[in-house]
């Protein structure tokens, strides 16, 4: 084949193949900054980066199932649910759980914006926006993710005839229908790794 590239995007994409070339193999050469992210990785703890992918493999034979939404449906869903985790009275919760929260479960989504609001930072309502603006960014972040998993059989959650075409997977899982895709996932998936922040 061709020599290496020796100067930008390839040259680190081949650098990165050398020292790693599983991960090289699971990850798009186009995306100079995860190559970055491989490689530091890599340097920093001393172990290929490929160890710390994510692994597309069962321990136990499963089928995944999917529920896509439209972004605006999903995010009025978002709205509405924020809206009645206060009505319901998610202030006092977390005036009472307060004393006994550890750091990390303090910095839990919505936990530090109602912290903020009871110690008189903010608002109510700029408090409620924050944790429903936060939670659309999460929820976009997992399907982000998620959608990523070649296993994952994605389905309309408003579709009428969701539980007919739900039912459908699982009895073509149960027949072994999807044996050969789900053993060989990690070899076909592409990762496509976290922005350098």
């Amino acid at each position: 084949g061709a020599p290496p590239p020796t100067e930008g995007a390839g040259a680190l994409f081949a650098e990165l193949a050398q020292r790693d070339p599983e991960a090289a193999a699971r990850m798009d050469p186009h995306n100079p900054r995860r190559t970055v992210r491989a490689l530091e990785v890599i340097e920093l703890t001393g172990r290929p980066y490929s160890a710390s992918l994510p692994r597309y493999r069962y321990v136990i034979p499963s089928v995944q199932i999917g529920l896509d939404l439209p972004r605006e449906d999903l995010d009025a869903r978002i709205d509405e649910r924020t809206r009645r985790m206060f009505d319901d009275g998610f202030i006092d919760e977390v005036e009472r759980l307060r004393p006994h929260l550890g750091m990390t479960a303090a910095r839990a989504l919505g936990y530090q914006q109602v912290i903020d609001y009871l110690d008189g930072l903010r608002d109510l309502d700029e408090t409620m926006a924050d944790v429903a603006q936060k939670t659309r960014r999460l929820a976009r972040k997992q399907m982000g993710w998620f959608g990523r998993d070649p296993r994952i059989h994605w389905l309309q959650a408003l579709n009428p005839r969701l539980v007919d075409n739900a039912m459908a997977i699982i009895d073509v899982a149960d027949q072994g229908g999807y044996d050969h895709i789900d053993m060989h996932a990690d070899e076909y998936v592409q990762h496509h790794l976290g922005a350098l922040h």
